[in-house]
Formats: C-alpha cells, sequence, structure tokens
C-alpha cells in the first residue's frame, strides 16, 4: 500500500528549485574552469602549445579563458537543469508546494538563496560576464574615449520624450566630468598609484550615477549604452597602471 502510495505522488524534480539550479550550476561552472586549465596546462607541457611569454597574453589566456568557462558552464547548466526539471515535474504540485512554502524570515537567506527570488544574482551574474568580455576586447588607450564617448551619447540623446542634458542636467554634468576624468591617464603622467586613485574615485562616482538613475529607467535603450559606458569605466580601471 505504501509502494503504491509513493508511486501515485506527484513528482517535482530537485531541479525545479531555483536555489539548486542556482548553486549547482555554479559547482559545473567551476568545474568547467578547472577542466579548461588542466587541459590547457596539459596542452602546454605536451609541446602542442606554446606557453604565452608576454604577460596580457597569457591573462587573456588563463584569466580570461578560466572566466568564460565559469560562465558559459554555469549559463549551459542553468538551462538544462531548468529544461529536464520542469519538462518532467507535476504543475499542479510543484504550485503547490511553492504556495505551501514561505520565504526565509531572515533577509541575509533570502538574499543568499539566489536574491531571495528577485534579480540580484541574474543581474550580478551577467555584469560579471559583460564586464570580462569588454576587459578582453578593448585596449587601455581605447576604453577611456569609450567610457566619455557613450556616457554624452547616453545623456544627448532623448528617449521617450526625455533627454538626460535637460531632463537631470546636475546629473547629467556629474556624469559627463567623472566619464571625462578618465581621459586623465593620457594627459597626466603622474605617479601611476595617485592617477590610479583619481580615476577609482571617478568610477565610484560614476557607478552611484548609474545606480541612483540609470537603474530605475534600465529599460529604456539609452540605459543600456550607459550601462555599457560603466562597464568600459571598470574595465579601464582593472586595466590601467598603478592597481595594487
Amino acid at each position: 500500500m505504501t509502494e503504491t502510495r509513493a508511486r501515485s505522488k506527484p513528482k517535482v524534480p530537485r531541479a525545479c528549485s531555483d536555489v539548486f539550479r542556482f548553486w549547482a550550476s555554479i559547482a559545473l561552472g567551476l568545474l568547467a574552469s578547472i577542466l579548461y586549465l588542466v587541459v590547457v596546462i596539459a596542452l602546454e607541457v605536451a609541446g602542442t602549445r606554446r606557453l604565452p611569454t608576454d604577460v596580457a597574453q597569457l591573462d587573456l589566456e588563463f584569466g580570461f579563458g578560466a572566466r568564460l568557462a565559469i560562465w558559459n558552464g554555469f549559463a549551459v547548466a542553468y538551462l538544462g537543469f531548468g529544461l529536464r526539471g520542469f519538462a518532467r515535474c507535476d504543475r499542479g504540485e510543484l504550485v503547490r508546494r511553492v504556495l505551501a512554502t514561505p520565504l526565509p524570515t531572515s533577509r541575509f537567506k533570502r538574499w543568499l538563496l539566489t536574491g531571495g527570488g528577485g534579480l540580484v544574482w541574474p543581474i550580478v551574474i551577467a555584469f560579471v560576464a559583460f564586464v570580462t568580455i569588454i576587459t578582453a576586447l578593448i585596449e587601455r588607450s581605447r576604453s577611456t574615449s569609450l567610457v566619455l564617448g557613450l556616457t554624452v551619447l547616453a545623456l544627448a540623446v532623448m528617449v521617450n520624450g526625455q533627454r538626460g542634458y535637460s531632463d537631470w542636467t546636475t546629473w547629467a554634468v556629474f556624469a559627463t566630468v567623472m566619464a571625462a576624468v578618465h581621459l586623465l591617464p593620457l594627459v597626466w603622467k603622474g605617479e601611476p598609484r595617485r592617477v590610479w586613485d583619481v580615476v577609482a574615485l571617478a568610477t565610484v562616482g560614476l557607478v552611484f550615477y548609474w545606480v541612483a538613475i540609470v537603474l530605475p529607467i534600465i529599460a529604456y535603450s539609452m540605459s543600456f549604452v550607459q550601462t555599457m559606458a560603466v562597464a568600459c569605466a571598470l574595465a579601464h580601471l582593472w586595466l590601467l597602471p598603478g592597481r595594487r
């Protein structure tokens, strides 16, 4: 009787849980990164690949390659878990369990468990992936002009009847000045550490502007352009000499 009842119980695979999919996908992404590094090192030891002598090329091959392997492993695993889990689950039983299971009362637990069902972790993961790609694709000398150019473009173009320089002028000027500071390394040949500190402060200001003004209207097309400007600013800061 018990065995028959167990067989007739609606099935909800563990992969239907956001928490399980998130952390299991992270684990598989890390595993993919480790396997990537093992394969690259094995090929270089065997003489099939040449070991890069240039520091930038070495960082691109190992640092960027490993981060990209983590991201791809996470994305593929998360998609696979989702497709497999929801294809085999009982919809009615899944809804019943979701409604019957309250969220943790602790705010920290809700944030830790995939952002409490919100967009915290997806935004963080997507932003890290975006910055990783930007870092690998652009050179330091080009990223300086990209930060200022994209910021000015995002504030000058009118979208939905709004233009940054006319509708939130003070913030727009602030963002433009913070973006323009990224040109400082081209004209000030001072101590690298001091230059980096100034650019770092400007980057913090630009990120603050993005959170305060751009994030609430992130659905607008020019908000994506401003987001790209912030990503370029972070990439430029990372590549700039003087970083500890």
